[in-house]
């Protein structure tokens, strides 16, 4: 778990910028659509996943095929989940908290931040990859 706090501090501090922040910049509410970004792309593979093997109902029929789970009901479910994430994020403080406990901590190198954003990067790509092959990998 710790790791994964680690990468939302690195998110976070994308644009926080070690306290460095741009006039009207708005880092916390950045940081937690990208959390968003990130949420979703596991939730469209879940979703994928759960409908072949369980019959979810109304979900499964408005989410099938793939590509109204990207559009259409996928971007609602996004629209309703930002403020959640945002009360949770940004309103409890929790963005903060992760920053002050990874901002002096001895994890917190050069090194470790490149490694961090690789990391990051990469899952994006792999998860889209993922999703644009999902129904010609499972039909």
């Amino acid at each position: 778990m710790r790791l994964l706090r680690y990468l939302i501090f690195l998110t976070f501090n994308i644009s926080y910028r070690d306290g460095h922040v741009k006039i009207n910049s708005t880092p916390r509410a950045d940081a937690t659509c990208i959390l968003m970004l990130y949420e979703y792309l596991i939730a469209i593979v879940c979703i994928f996943f759960l409908s072949k093997h369980v019959d979810l109902g109304l979900i499964s029929d408005t989410l099938n095929p793939l590509d109204n789970m990207v559009y259409g009901w996928g971007m609602l479910m996004f629209i309703i989940g930002y403020p959640i994430n945002y009360y949770y994020f940004v309103k409890k403080g929790w963005l903060d908290s992760v920053y002050m406990e990874f901002k002096d901590a001895a994890m917190n190198t050069k090194r470790n931040r490149i490694i961090g954003y690789i990391c990051l990067i990469l899952y994006l790509l792999i998860m889209i990859a993922i999703i644009g092959h999902l129904k010609y990998w499972f039909p």
